[in-house]
C-alpha cells in the first residue's frame, strides 16, 4: 500500500505517540517529553493554536496508540494549565468539551 507519511515530516510516532508527551508538548514542557524529535508548543500571546487529533475512541476519552489514553478529566486540567500560562491567542479543536472556554 501506499504510504505518503515520507512527504511530511512527523515529531512523534509509534511508541512516541502517549497521553504523557501530549500534554508535555502542549504544555511546553520539554523536560517531560520522552522520544520523538523533542520539539514542543513554543507559543506566545499572540499564536493561534489548532489542534487535530483523530481516533477511534469514545465520550470523554482519546485513544493513544500506546500507554493510557486521554481521559477528560485529565485533558481539561492540561487545558486550563495552557489557558492560564497566557501562551495564546487561541485554541481550537473540535474534540474540546463546549463548557471550556479557550
Amino acid at each position: 500500500s501506499y504510504s505518503q507519511y515520507h512527504l511530511v515530516s512527523q515529531d512523534y510516532v509509534g511508541n512516541d505517540v502517549t497521553a504523557q508527551n501530549f500534554y508535555a508538548v502542549l504544555l511546553e514542557n520539554k523536560t517531560a517529553v520522552t522520544g520523538g524529535s523533542g520539539k514542543f508548543v513554543d507559543s506566545d500571546p499572540n499564536d493561534h493554536i489548532f489542534v487535530y487529533y483523530t481516533d477511534h475512541g469514545g465520550a470523554g476519552i482519546l485513544g493513544m496508540p500506546v500507554g493510557e489514553f486521554i481521559m477528560m478529566n485529565d485533558l481539561n486540567n492540561v487545558l486550563k494549565k495552557k489557558h492560564a500560562s497566557g501562551t495564546y491567542k487561541s485554541l481550537v479543536n473540535d474534540r474540546f468539551p463546549s463548557f471550556i472556554s479557550l
